[in-house]
């Protein structure tokens, strides 16, 4: 009998296999390191392909099993690569970094192939200083995003540190302050900067930190070692603020010192936690309050609070554009009546619509929260809507929720001479009060419904 020859269907024919190099490269790229390199089975067209891939990232969700070595992964993958170009490379790692062997030579291998973002994020939960990081990141003149997440700081020499990275945008870094001036006079093109500052010690205070980047547009600043309620001595953190849009300052008012008006300011989340005595406290609180007065919204803790009241009346400017208002209160700050302060700063916005009253507590201080809320409500201002956010930590669920809903109920029986929509959201209740069943009202229309 004939053999009989059987046709190729549409089917059969590889149309994937057909695209260009180019298309398949950037397909691979967009894939998981894992299934990328996976494809080298395929065929001999296929065999070498993953090694032009320009997206890298390396997390533990890219091995074959939770035994698998991250570490062997990275040490045999990177020497492998081809290309000449990183778009970008992602590590993700869970462990010690003592633990990765020769981790260093393959950084070093990334920086030389041009790569636009570098991502390194620390998931081990404990603390530790990274030593080994090469400083020749900050030379490598490609990057546009640089971030080092989570005690991952750079060791870099006291003396002759340059920092050339001319078209770098983004920056974000876990640093002690050391060379920080240094790396950002080495980014003209810096617009984006997110510092987490740590001390070594507690008792170790931060030198005078100058942020010189002119085309600067947002700052986040956040500081390690964060002792509440106390008194903390520390230098001034100058910032120039010619073209700053957004800041968020973990250190205070009356730390911050500024170079140059910024007109286009939109945005402030100022955060401070304790009480600072300096000699220049209040001219900086000063000159703080005078470059967020024309804000459309701004975020506050009583502590700031409590500075600008400090200013005297006349020195105070009026918040005309301020339409949103964010205050953080938390219950170990002590027994200051904080609302007496806001109650002087709501006097200064004539426009304001929208108020956040965000509350963080250890145990229940409830009554001094109502108590605050219903003054606000009766200062003859008319806000649209108040948000309440109450955040309880170290209780259990059942506790929390009965808690939440008892606060509702006071909460939404106070006097509400404005008629302003009420939202309250803890962790288990979000509710607001147009649409807020009490407790018996909504027991009986339960057993209405059994019948």
């Amino acid at each position: 009998m004939a053999k009989i020859k059987r046709l190729k269907t549409v089917e059969d024919i590889d149309r994937l296999s057909l695209l260009p190099d180019a298309i398949l490269i950037h397909i691979l790229s967009l894939l998981p390191i894992k299934s990328a390199v996976s494809t080298s089975v395929l065929s001999r067209q296929w065999r070498y392909l993953w090694t032009h891939i320009t997206n890298i990232v390396f997390s533990k969700t890219c091995l074959p099993s939770s035994s698998h070595d991250l570490s062997a992964a990275v040490n045999r993958i990177i020497p492998q690569l081809t290309s000449n170009r990183i778009d970008c490379f992602h590590l993700f790692f869970n462990k010690k970094w003592e633990e990765f062997s020769d981790i260093e030579f393959c950084i070093r291998d990334i920086c030389t192939r041009n790569p636009k973002q570098i991502v390194v994020e620390n998931l081990y939960y404990k603390e530790f200083i990274l030593e080994r990081m090469p400083a020749c990141i900050f030379q490598c003149q490609s990057l546009v995003d640089l971030t080092l997440i989570e005690y991952i700081s750079i060791q870099v020499p006291n003396e002759g540190f340059v920092a050339t990275l001319p078209k770098l945008k983004k920056l974000h870094l876990f640093t002690d302050c050391g060379v920080l001036a240094a790396i950002i006079r080495g980014c003209p093109l810096l617009e984006d900067l997110n510092l987490f500052i740590y001390r070594r010690k507690r008792n170790h205070f931060l030198d005078s930190i100058d942020l010189s980047a002119h085309n600067l547009k947002r700052l986040v600043m956040k500081e390690r070692y964060r002792i509440r309620n106390s008194v903390q001595l520390s230098r001034n953190l100058l910032i120039n603020v010619s073209k700053l849009e957004e800041i968020t300052l973990d250190f205070g008012m009356g730390l911050v010192q500024f170079i140059g008006d910024s007109g286009s300011l939109i945005k402030a989340d100022i955060c401070s936690g304790y009480m600072y005595l300096e000699e220049n406290h209040l001219s900086n609180v000063k000159r703080m309050v005078e470059l967020i007065s024309g804000l459309k919204s701004l975020s506050l803790d009583i502590v700031n609070l409590n500075d600008i009241r400090k200013l005297k009346y006349d020195l105070v400017p009026i918040f005309d554009k301020l339409y949103e208002l964010r205050i953080e209160i938390e219950s170990d700050m002590g027994s200051i009546k904080w609302w007496n302060d806001l109650l002087v700063f709501l006097r200064w916005c004539p426009c304001l619509k929208v108020l956040h009253l965000v509350f963080t507590t250890y145990y229940g201080v409830y009554d001094e929260y109502l108590e605050a809320i219903m003054r606000i409500l009766d200062c003859d201002k008319e806000i649209e809507l108040l948000s309440v956010y109450l955040n309880q930590r170290g209780t259990i669920k059942v506790e929390v929720t009965s808690q939440e809903y008892d606060f509702c109920e006071k909460l939404f029986g106070l006097q509400n001479p404005s008629a302003c929509e009420i939202k309250f959201k803890g962790h288990y209740v979000n509710v607001s009060n147009k649409s807020f069943i009490p407790r018996r009202r909504s027991i009986r229309l339960a057993k209405h419904k059994v019948v």
